[in-house]
């Protein structure tokens, strides 16, 4: 399997069991009707922008790529809109997502933070070639630390490589503070495209 595209998403939750507090937060970004499956550090390169609402995410594809998925077995939604070329596909329950996680559990009136950061680099010589790896960073700290490690983690990661000098490096983070009595989850998430590993 092999997807062609990937999205960052991040969210937290507050409940009186972790377990509850990490399912909001994976509510919250968008994730939570879906089985999540943990994997290393290297996306593919095509970096796009879903539609997060009510728990949910929806997908954008081109309409001939969207009629294409609506043909398979895996697809069991209605879309949601279209905009002018584009329709929104919803991932359905209980589909697979892999994804690098980054995730903080907190007591109560701890304060936390969980940051992935995506280091983009020339492949190959001729610099036609884009790749990408995410690094993740969390612990109790605050988000300038956070994102101050983050970085010093996509500079070590890119040693050696060649960085794409008109490329930012994207770092998206998600802070929280544990009321008294609950417990907390900040998690940040790469998510890799589930319609994409079936059609490339």
């Amino acid at each position: 399997m092999k997807p062609s595209r990937f999205w960052i998403s991040n969210g937290k939750g507050v409940a009186n069991y972790s377990i509850i507090a990490y399912h909001k937060a994976l509510y919250d970004a968008g994730v939570a009707n879906q089985n999540l499956v943990p994997v290393s550090s290297v996306p593919p390169a095509h970096y796009i922008e879903p539609i997060k609402q009510q728990g949910l995410t929806w997908v954008p594809f081109s309409e001939e790529q969207a009629k294409n998925i609506k043909k398979s077995p895996f697809y069991e939604q209605s879309k949601i809109f279209t905009k002018p070329g584009l329709e929104f596909l919803q991932i359905p329950r209980s589909t697979i997502l892999y994804v690098v996680q980054a995730k903080i559990k907190l007591d109560e009136n701890e304060f936390g933070s969980a940051a992935i950061g995506l280091a983009w680099y020339w492949i190959d010589e001729e610099k036609d070639i884009k790749g990408v790896y995410a690094v993740e960073g969390m612990g109790k700290f605050s988000p300038e630390e956070c994102m101050k490690r983050c970085s010093e983690k996509i500079d070590d990661i890119l040693d050696g490589k060649n960085p794409i000098k008109n490329h930012e490096n994207q770092i998206a983070i998600s802070s929280l503070r544990a009321p008294e009595d609950k417990k907390g989850v900040a998690l940040s998430l790469v998510v890799f495209d589930p319609f994409t590993m079936i059609h490339p």
